[in-house]
This record gives structure tokens, sequence and C-alpha cells, in this order.
């Protein structure tokens, strides 16, 4: 009976427009090692040409319950998939990240690559490109502010197509990330073809690193693979600076985390972005 509220709940909030996105600042690093102090946004001085540099925002849906309040994604996002929801909502999270990303640049705040995730079957639904264009044109967005994230798991479902699929949105101009890369069974041969231009350090090996030598050896690992591909890496869940100094030792420049800040509402990500910027003059 719960499960039956449940799904009735998770459809008729899209309906309703219960759902939000939240936007969590991925962060560039200097080429030199740049001190911080959390849990404030306060950069050393003197390393002007060493700051680190806002990259984008990821975008994570949250479901804004009258009742239970803020339900985090892994509660409903399952069910979402199982019921077919997913394809709906995952259209209405690209276009309102579309949307919220140019109202930020038009109006000064940043200009950004805004990331969203894609799932299974959203991205082997057919005519899912021209629905992704479609959205972004809608929004007044171009195909450069949106970064795509897949995981790795997804694309091996059939690696040819994906392949295929995944250059289409290259050629066009969109960024696509790997997330969770190194978790599944990784194909390094089908690897070396995709067109991807980042690979996302999964949180649990960034975690782990400091105690464990064999997840300090996949980070290492993943780091020197996409250097030699040609494509970046994403450090997720980033919390502490013993963390950021070990990765960026390794060679990671990119990273994110509550070291940086916690997934923010738009208008808390507009003032994060303000002391940011302030921090940084």
């Amino acid at each position: 009976m719960e499960l039956c509220k449940m799904e009735h709940e998770v459809r008729k909030a899209l309906e309703l427009g219960q759902f939000e996105l939240h936007y969590q600042p991925p962060v560039r690093l200097g080429q030199l090692q740049v001190r911080l102090r959390q849990p404030q946004i306060r950069l050393a001085q003197d390393q002007s040409n060493t700051q680190p540099q806002l990259y984008g925002a990821e975008a994570l849906v949250r479901w804004r319950h009258p009742e239970r309040g803020l339900v985090p994604p892994n509660q409903f996002i399952p069910l979402a998939e199982e019921i077919g929801l997913i394809i709906p909502l995952g259209a209405w999270v690209i276009k309102e990240a579309s949307r919220q990303v140019t109202t930020w640049k038009n109006a000064g705040v940043a200009d950004l690559v805004v990331s969203v995730n894609i799932s299974a079957l959203q991205f082997h639904q057919a005519g899912f490109l021209a629905e992704v264009q479609s959205l972004l044109a809608d929004a007044g967005a171009t195909p450069f502010s949106l970064e795509l994230e897949l995981t790795e798991s997804m694309l091996m479902a059939d690696m040819e197509l994906s392949i295929q699929v995944l250059q289409a949105f290259r050629d066009l101009g969109y960024r696509i990330a790997i997330d969770d890369f190194g978790t599944g069974f990784s194909c390094l041969n089908y690897l070396r073809r995709l067109p991807a231009n980042i690979l996302k350090i999964d949180q649990s090996f960034v975690r782990d690193m400091r105690t464990d030598n064999a997840s300090l050896a996949i980070v290492s690992s993943i780091i020197r693979l996409a250097d030699s591909l040609g494509m970046e890496t994403i450090a997720e869940g980033v919390e502490t600076a013993d963390e950021l100094a070990l990765l960026e030792r390794q060679g990671c420049r990119l990273m994110q985390g509550y070291h940086f800040s916690k997934p923010l509402p738009p208008a808390q990500f507009e003032a994060w972005v303000e002391q940011w910027n302030g921090a940084r003059n």
C-alpha cells in the first residue's frame, strides 16, 4: 500500500511542480597548490595566477514534498525509473537546468557549464538528441553550456550505438562526462573510442584513498588514463583539505564536494558565487 501511495505521489509531483534543482559547483585548481580553509571560501593572498576557477554547476534533482520536506533522489529516482517517469522527469531537468544557466549568464552571475545526469531510459530513447536540442533552444541555451553525465554501465549496454550517439552530441558542442568511472567493469578498448571529455572519479575511491592503498592506486590510474586519452578528471566527494592536497599531487585539477559547497538552491548558489568571486578579488 505504501509503495502504491509513493508511486502516485511521485507521478503527481511532476504535475504539481514539486521537483526542484540544486546546484553543486565543481572547481578547477590552478597549476600550483592553493590553500583553502574550511568552511569559508578564502584563498591565500598572492595567488592571483594560481587561484581556483569555478568550472560549472552539477544540477541535482530534489523533491519538495508537502509533508516530508526535501526528499533526496535515492528515495524517488529508482521508483521513477521503474514506472517510466524518469523520461519526463529527465526532460524537465534538462529544460530547467538550461533555463537556469541561461538566466545566470544573462544576469551576469556566471557563465557556466551545467551538468545533468542522464538515465539509461532517456539515453536509449529514439530521438533523444533532437529532444535535447529542442529543450535547449526553448531555453535560449547553447550546447556548449550543457554537460551530459552518463554511467559507464549504461553505455556498455550497447557500446557501438552509445559511441555513435555520443559522437553526434560532441559534434554539436556538448560536453560528455562518464560518471562513477571504475565502479563497473570498464572495457578499455571501448573507452579509447568514447567521445568523452571527462572521467568522474567516484567518491568511494576519494573517501578511502588516504587509508587504502588500492583506492589511491585506482584514483591515480584513472587520472593518468584520462590524461593519456586527452580527457580530464573530476574527483567527486572531496570533503577535506587533505583529500584536496592528495588529489592535487596525483594530478587531478577538477574537484567537487562539500569542501567547496554542498548542493544549493539557485538563490543560495548565486550567493555562493558572489562570495567565491569576492574571495578571489
